[in-house]
């Protein structure tokens, strides 16, 4: 509501609304209404296209609904502001997670998952339960969204201000003589309103629905386990689970907290990605039609026959050829990238004390990219013959013959040098520096080692834990040994992650001649004892944040419990090398980072 008129701005049309004008709460929601327009005009543009070139008509359905959709929810937001009644504020989030889903479901049913997926046919079979209590989760969890906004727009977020418990007992009392105690109690906290008996059942029911949403959620992971369901869609269920355990953890935060900005946000997109994943799941599992003949053509790789184009009915997914986009992925190894971008988020983050500059995050985060790229794609060239012979890589764009040598030389040296110049003038020249060591050290070093010497994987763990100390560089323009700890972190938490993967694909490596540890001891003894040698450390390594205050206690002892976790699977692992104990390493070590790193976020001394 800091902008009081819709469509204009105070005014003015709201692509002309002066920049100097865009602070405190105008910001956000000025920025909230040009995004809104990118999003609608995104969504028209999507909408034409599926009715022109799409042939399955509930695809092309799903787009008119879209369309439908994002205007119905800007008329809403328009509407909120120009009528200022909160109901039409509860419509418009709620409508909102409806638009989420349906641009998600379009985007995965227009992927080569997809088209996967249909060529395998139906020869998966799920317990019969099993969609059924997916859905019943989705819904749940859409009903809890907004039940979320209700209370946003009624006040009601910190009605019960303490967890797990409500004003002491399990379930609150809400009579004349209690209401009138706890209003006089409420002058410490930020929504210092008085409450009414409503707001705290509608607090209640949020709670209580939340316990529901878990409940199902985890008999859907068990019923994943029955009947012939395949491995990745129990990695998928677990993924959920993951999610709504987090989502359940800043739900506990915001109370903790007092309704902290930063943790309420996240509590809200957290809440919207565990909707989008039990859509998709629920997508996933159902019964679907064949492709049409224009998804199975533009599939087919160049010079098909035409007759064979003609009789064309499904696509195998050995045939099917990746869009550009997807080998621009494979080359700038997306993943990785993500992983790189979070950690030297995470860093900006920690180093940032009061109000964080978020256009100089934006420029440091940026930067990083478009080193990042640049890094990965001359790993790649460099690897091109060897990556050939390992089955894990001779898909990549290279070896496949997707792009040529010329090209991706090209491509990864300017976005090498852009990157570095970007963050040596948006971030600061420290930054870029260490940018460069990332650099050389992951390529020009880290990655010819891996043919000379075991050692090459105590190296490449360098250039992997300097993004978070680039981001604590890009806040403060300066190391420190806040800074250092959080290389230490990431340095030694890729150790035994590392281990398991090379034991996993030790013959792959053996094939193109990499001196990875396990490909040089058969028996895994060396390899098992450096897993649990640097998990052990770091445990102690994990709390200096706290030690030097950083973090407060609840990140401490989140980094405690987590990682004599990630220890126990390492010593796991010791005693039995196999591969299942190497993939349970391997996941520890993929739910270890982020659930620490997120900790460190919500538990940062402002």
């Amino acid at each position: 509501m800091a902008v009081p008129d819709w469509p204009t701005s105070y005014g003015y049309n709201m692509f002309l609304f002066p920049v100097s004008q865009w602070v405190g709460g105008v910001f956000y929601e000025h920025t909230h209404r040009l995004a809104a327009s990118a999003v609608g005009l995104l969504t028209t543009i999507l909408a034409i296209g599926l009715w022109m070139k799409e042939e399955r008509r509930w695809v092309r359905r799903l787009g008119v609904l879209a369309w439908v959709a994002v205007c119905v929810q800007g008329l809403l937001g328009g509407l909120r502001v120009t009528l200022y009644k909160q109901e039409l504020g509860i419509f418009h989030a709620a409508l909102a997670q409806v638009f989420l889903i349906t641009v998600s479901a379009i985007a995965f049913v227009l992927s080569a998952k997809w088209h996967r997926l249909v060529g395998q046919g139906r020869s998966i079979r799920f317990h019969r339960w099993f969609r059924r209590s997916i859905l019943a989760s989705t819904l749940l969890i859409l009903g809890q969204l907004v039940i979320g906004a209700t209370m946003r727009h009624q006040h009601a977020g910190l009605a019960v201000p303490d967890f797990p418990l409500a004003y002491g007992r399990v379930w609150p009392q809400t009579d004349a003589n209690v209401l009138e105690k706890v209003n006089r109690s409420r002058l410490d906290y930020r929504d210092f309103a008085p409450i009414t008996a409503a707001q705290i059942y509608l607090h209640m029911a949020h709670r209580f629905n939340a316990c529901l949403i878990l409940a199902f959620v985890l008999f859907s992971r068990y019923l994943a386990g029955k009947g012939e369901a395949n491995i990745p869609m129990r990695r998928l269920t677990n993924g959920w689970l993951g999610l709504i355990l987090f989502q359940a953890f800043l739900g506990a935060y915001t109370i903790w907290s007092n309704k902290a900005a930063d943790v309420a946000t996240a509590h809200v997109a957290f809440g919207a990605a565990s909707l989008v994943a039990g859509a998709l799941l629920y997508l996933a599992t159902a019964p679907v039609a064949a492709p049409s003949r224009f998804a199975c053509e533009s599939a087919l790789p160049q010079g098909t026959p035409d007759f064979m184009k003609a009789t064309v009915t499904s696509i195998p997914p050995a045939v099917i050829e990746r869009s550009s986009v997807s080998v621009f992925a494979d080359l700038i190894k997306v993943r990785l990238t993500a992983l790189v971008l979070i950690t030297t988020l995470v860093g900006f983050y920690a180093g940032s004390s009061g109000q964080m500059d978020y256009w100089k995050m934006l420029h440091t985060i940026l930067g990083t990219a478009l080193l990042a790229c640049g890094a990965s794609a001359l790993n790649q060239l460099l690897e091109k013959e060897l990556d050939a012979k390992m089955r894990r890589t001779e898909n990549r764009p290279l070896p496949s013959g997707r792009l040529s040598e010329e090209s991706v030389l090209v491509l990864g040296v300017a976005l090498s040098a852009v990157g570095l110049i970007y963050l040596a003038v948006g971030a600061n020249v420290l930054t870029s520096f260490l940018g460069a060591v990332t650099l050389v050290s992951y390529v020009f070093i880290y990655t010819p080692l891996k043919r000379v010497t075991t050692l090459n994987t105590l190296i490449g763990a360098v250039p992997g834990a300097l993004p978070p100390l680039m981001g604590w560089t890009g806040a403060t323009n300066h190391v420190s040994a806040a800074g250092w700890s959080l290389f230490a972190i990431l340095f030694l938490w890729q150790l035994p992650h590392f281990m398991a993967i090379a034991w996993l694909y030790r013959e792959d490596y053996a094939r193109a001649g990499f001196k990875m540890l396990p490909v040089v001891d058969p028996d895994g003894r060396k390899t098992a004892a450096q897993a649990v040698c640097y998990a052990i450390g770091l445990i102690p390594v994990s709390l200096f944040p706290s030690l030097l205050n950083i973090t407060g206690i609840i990140y401490f002892g989140g980094a405690l419990l987590l990682g004599i976790g990630y220890l126990f699977f390492a010593i796991q692992f010791s005693r039995e090398l196999t591969v299942e104990r190497a993939k349970q390493l391997f996941l520890a070590s993929i739910i270890y980072l982020p659930v620490l790193l997120g900790i460190l976020v919500l538990d940062k001394v402002k």
